[in-house]
């Protein structure tokens, strides 16, 4: 998974995060940036922007460690020079070799957002050419999927049933003390959001996937 803020992970896939874990399937969670920006107002006095970095990094950590998945941070908070960025996202890929890979929708508002999504889909189908052979051999990945954070998808094209582990999805999220401040209501939202999804499928709670049409699945 490449997501752009430690918390995204969680809003748009933590409870197929939390499914894929549980079902033996390793999971890497690849962050672009610590998150200098998420700032509550009432807590600008007491947090400068590295402090709260530092606060989300070891929330991030604490949430990694809850799931037990693999995470990273990339240290970018901002994508300026684009290649080097897909270079990256490359070696990621080429390193882990994922079956499936979750990122931003492109539709996003948030402009990080966005540029996750378009670095991170390039990325994919750049793994399994010949480009870049100097970041090893080439990685087909089997399917990108778009999740949804604010922005929701009008006609999803997969439904994840996770029922049994959306209370570990939520108590994960209450892991980010710092953004439940910034974010007072998230809590319900994803409650109400995966109430949503899951009526699509008679189910309790589930989340919504847009696949990809950079990377068709092979089969």
């Amino acid at each position: 998974m490449f997501a752009a803020h430690p918390d995204d992970e969680l809003i748009g896939a933590g409870g197929t995060i939390c499914r894929l874990h549980r079902e033996d399937c390793a999971v890497r969670v690849v962050l672009f940036s610590r998150g200098g920006g998420g700032l509550a107002a009432s807590g600008r006095a007491q947090y400068e922007e590295n402090m709260i970095e530092e606060v989300r990094t070891r929330e991030a950590e604490k949430v990694a460690a809850y799931l037990g998945v693999e995470h990273r941070i990339l240290e970018i908070p901002e994508v300026i020079d684009r290649r080097s960025v897909v270079r990256r996202l490359v070696a990621e890929v080429r390193d882990f070799k994922p079956d499936m890979v979750f990122t931003h929708s492109p539709n996003d508002k948030h402009h990080l957002h966005r540029a996750v999504s378009e670095c991170s889909t390039e990325a994919c189908w750049r793994s399994m050419t010949r480009a870049y052979g100097d970041l090893g051999e080439p990685w087909r990945v089997g399917t990108v999927y778009f999740f949804e954070v604010f922005d929701l998808f009008p006609n999803p094209s997969m439904i994840v049933d996770v029922t049994p582990t959306f209370n570990m999805k939520i108590k994960a999220m209450s892991l980010y003390r710092s953004q439940i401040r910034v974010f007072p209501n998230i809590l319900k939202y994803l409650r109400a959001l995966a109430q949503v999804r899951g009526y699509l499928i008679d189910r309790p709670y589930a989340e919504a996937f847009v696949q990809s049409p950079s990377v068709p699945r092979a089969v």
